[in-house]
């Protein structure tokens, strides 16, 4: 009885945080591990399309490793010759990759052969980092550029690249106070539900919408606190996934948004276990890393709320 009731307590856990009211939530959760050697770099993780699996790379290395959810090693990806440094990446299968290098974004078909994309449209040099993601929707691909090189113009612009035109235009600027955002640990993080782009801004809870079709954008202020660190579309439910930045305790919130950003529920984590940085969703459900996972291995714990 001893062991069931242990097995209970770590399977299913309950946290009331002070001041969330009917909105603290139940969840369980259960780690996940997955065997890649990281130490403490950046990994960045890629859901493929139908949440069949994941695509994973460490650092700014050109290899990448695939996974099944449960953390099941099921291929890799290292083109030949390797680009030095993937500053991002997007996977629609297997064998059908692109990579960004520093300067150019490289297209993979199943055989391999690398085919640069047109970067006509895009002013300045191709920068990434692992806040902003590439995101492909139908037959285009979105991804962030700016002109690091040339003070006269400093501009950082959301670009979208259409594989049928073979064009490449430029959709929407950020804010000037995010004009050089690699490395800058104050740049906006951002999502997509499909047809917006959904930037968090620093400081006050505002989010940045942007309407890919229309190229219209909005402002709308959430009714929640602290500043966000993580946010993630939740398919199916058109919820979303907040986490928050680290407060003076050192703890973050983990809340989840309903379809018109109001807070559904929320849960309060410690820095200290789970990196706030580090976060993906796959399923329906949200994965967290863990702070202090075995040598050899990246982990992470799925919430389930």
């Amino acid at each position: 009885m001893r062991s069931l009731l242990a097995s209970a307590v770590v399977l299913f856990v309950i946290l009331t945080c002070s001041g969330c009211g009917g909105n603290s939530a139940h969840f369980n959760k259960s780690a996940v591990l997955f065997p890649v050697h990281a130490d403490s770099q950046v990994v960045k993780i890629q859901v493929l399309p139908g949440s069949q699996g994941l695509a994973m790379q460490v650092g700014n290395r050109a290899e990448l490793t695939y996974f099944n959810l449960s953390g099941v090693k099921t291929g890799s990806f290292l083109p030949d010759p390797a680009p030095d440094e993937v500053h991002a990446f997007y996977v629609w299968s297997p064998d059908s990759v692109i990579l960004v290098s520093h300067n150019q974004l490289l297209g993979y078909g199943p055989h391999g052969t690398a085919h640069p994309i047109s970067l006509a449209g895009v002013f300045g040099d191709v920068v990434m980092d692992d806040r902003h993601p590439i995101f492909s929707l139908t037959d285009r691909i979105y991804f962030l550029a700016n002109n690091d090189r040339l003070a006269m113009v400093d501009l950082t612009m959301v670009y979208r690249y259409n594989f049928h035109k073979h064009t490449t235009d430029g959709l929407v600027a950020y804010p000037k106070r995010f004009s050089r955002p690699v490395g800058n640990p104050e740049i906006p993080v951002w999502t997509t539900d499909g047809s917006r782009l959904i930037c968090a801004l620093p400081g006050q809870p505002q989010l940045l919408i942007y309407d890919l079709q229309n190229r219209t954008e909005q402002i709308v202020s959430l009714k929640v606190d602290s500043e966000t660190a993580g946010l993630y579309y939740r398919a199916g439910s058109h919820e979303y996934f907040r986490l928050t930045r680290p407060d003076a305790n050192n703890v973050f919130k983990l809340q989840l948004l309903k379809p018109d950003f109001s807070l559904a529920k929320e849960i309060v984590v410690s820095a200290e276990d789970y990196d706030p940085a580090q976060a993906f969703v796959a399923a329906g459900d949200i994965y967290l890393r863990q702070q202090l996972g075995a040598a050899g291995e990246v982990a992470f714990d799925r919430i389930i709320f």
